[in-house]
């Protein structure tokens, strides 16, 4: 019995077209100056966060750094693992952009 296997050499991989796009929306309004305090960026974070899944708990792909930045994970070991998990997808989606 043949098993199906899925390659983990694409990033793009379990990401829609949508979330790609709102991704690298969210990519371009930061190179045009925008910052995460702007309601636009704000918004489509929201829109990024729903798209993916997440939970309200989890905290939000734009606030948790991707693999060049150091941000540090939480202080409380309860939430830590839901940082690393969204802190993964972030550097899923800037390898994929």
């Amino acid at each position: 019995m043949k098993r199906k296997r899925t390659s983990i050499d694409d990033p793009t991989q379990g990401f829609s077209p949508e979330v790609l796009e709102t991704w690298r929306y969210i990519c371009r309004l930061y190179h045009d100056g925008y910052d995460e305090s702007d309601r636009m960026v704000r918004d489509e974070a929201i829109e990024l966060h729903r798209m993916l899944g997440l939970k309200p708990w989890h905290p939000f792909v734009i606030d948790v750094g991707s693999v060049a930045e150091e941000f540090e994970p939480p202080d409380d070991p309860s939430h830590l693992r839901d940082w690393l998990m969204v802190r993964d997808i972030r550097r899923r989606l800037v390898e994929a952009t």
